[in-house]
């Protein structure tokens, strides 16, 4: 009766372990990609985007951050009826 169940355990536990392994080697290989929308790039927002990507790309090789510059727009705050989106 043991013999009966040992097989198709032990395949299921390999199969299993190959899937795991699959998945694993391919979360290693996968970059990450950070977007940080700032203003003009002499404020301070981009500065600080600028130093964050630097920082990020020499100590985690896997991120990748992406600076992109963004027009000033007006700011709408949720409650206050008087500014439009």
């Amino acid at each position: 009766m043991k013999a009966k169940f040992t097989i198709p355990v032990l395949v299921i536990s390999v199969v299993a372990a190959i899937a795991f392994s699959v998945q694993w080697m391919q979360q290693q290989k996968q970059i990450h990609i950070v977007v940080i929308a700032t203003g003009s790039s002499d404020g301070e927002y981009y500065a600080f985007a600028k130093a964050l990507a630097i920082v990020v790309a020499r100590h985690q090789p896997k991120i990748r951050i992406t600076i992109r510059l963004r027009a000033r727009t007006p700011v709408f705050q949720a409650g206050d009826e008087t500014q439009q989106p």
